[in-house]
C-alpha cells in the first residue's frame, strides 16, 4: 500500500485558469460537430418498417401454401 493515486501537487488534468469563468471564445456557445441524425434516422427506421412487411408477407406465403 504505497502512496496514494491522484495525489496532490502539481496538475494533470489539462483543466487550466483563463480567469473568464470558463466562457468560450466565441460567447459561451460550443461549436457543432457532426451531421444531423435525423436523415439517418429516417432512413434506418423505413428499412426496418420494410424488414418487418416482408416478414411478415412471407410468413403469409408459406402459411397459405400447400404442403
Amino acid at each position: 500500500m504505497g502512496g496514494s493515486v491522484g495525489g496532490s501537487g502539481g496538475s494533470a488534468g489539462g483543466s487550466s485558469s483563463t480567469g473568464n469563468d470558463g466562457a468560450t471564445a466565441n460567447g459561451g456557445h460550443l461549436a457543432e460537430t457532426g451531421s444531423p441524425a435525423l436523415p439517418i434516422t429516417g432512413v434506418a427506421a423505413a428499412a426496418v418498417v420494410t424488414g418487418a412487411g416482408m416478414l411478415v408477407i412471407v410468413r403469409r406465403r408459406r402459411a397459405q401454401s400447400p404442403s
